[in-house]
């Protein structure tokens, strides 16, 4: 079966998001046209008759600008039900205290929902070193939120306080804070979702991390016992006590 207008659409919206629709072009080559408008889909006019906060809070993200490049596809291509399923079933059930009511609505779980698309995210989750969404202990969303959010990366907080509300040990205040903690946040020494190495640093060796910041170093640092930066530096994230984190 050939490529139709709509895997050729999908396909050159993968190359300009780099691959977020890859999940569209899977499900436009995998189905007949005809079997792609099933009737229980409602768009997405009706989800926001109801659901006013999220339908505003996503205008304008990046989830948003796929669903408008898609606008004119069948059915719950292009439309919120692209995530969360066919719709109608839930929206017969409007107001209805049944406590199915919310069941009724075939949602995708996250983290499924989410990595079908970011595929690239679904392999760092499988690194070495990562947060267990894949096993079920994290959830995509305890971090972002998927309908939009006012911080970059769609995160549910700003800066490094979507990662302290579980890190809690690291939030602070510092008297002596770590200055590139405080201005780029905690992703410029961890990377979030996966790595290959301790700590989900981008390098294997601590020292390296550190050196990509700091890399004029006085001359005694190239010694054996100074080789391990946080053998000093104890106090790495932030001190109440010294301004180069020895204590």
């Amino acid at each position: 079966m050939g490529l139709s207008n709509l895997s050729l659409r999908a396909l050159g919206l993968a190359v300009l998001s780099g691959g977020a629709a890859m999940l569209f072009l899977s499900m436009a080559t995998a189905v007949p046209a005809q079997e792609q408008e099933p009737i229980e889909y409602v768009g997405d006019d009706l989800c926001a008759e109801c659901h006013v906060e999220q339908a505003g809070k996503l205008q304008g993200t990046v989830h948003a600008d796929m669903l408008e490049f898609l606008a004119d596809e069948p059915a719950g291509i292009g439309s919120c039900e692209a995530c969360h399923g066919p719709g109608m079933l839930h929206a017969e059930m409007a107001g209805s205290e049944d406590p199915g009511f919310r069941d009724a609505f075939v949602t995708t779980p996250d983290p499924d929902g989410c990595v079908g698309c970011h595929l690239e995210v679904r392999g760092q989750f499988s690194l070495p070193e990562r947060h267990a969404v894949l096993q079920g202990f994290m959830e995509c969303s305890d971090c972002h939120d998927p309908h939009g959010s006012f911080n970059g990366g769609l995160r549910v907080e700003a800066q490094n306080a979507t990662c302290t509300q579980c890190h809690t040990d690291k939030e602070g205040p510092w008297v002596f804070p770590h200055a590139s903690r405080e201005v780029e946040g905690c992703t410029v020494c961890h990377q979030p979702h996966g790595s290959v190495n301790p700590h989900m640093l981008p390098f294997r060796e601590v020292a390296l991390t550190c050196l990509s910041c700091h890399p004029g170093q006085p001359p005694f640092h190239n010694q054996p016992e100074f080789a391990e930066c946080l053998s000093c530096h104890v106090q790495i994230h932030g001190s109440n006590l010294d301004k180069h984190f020895l204590q």
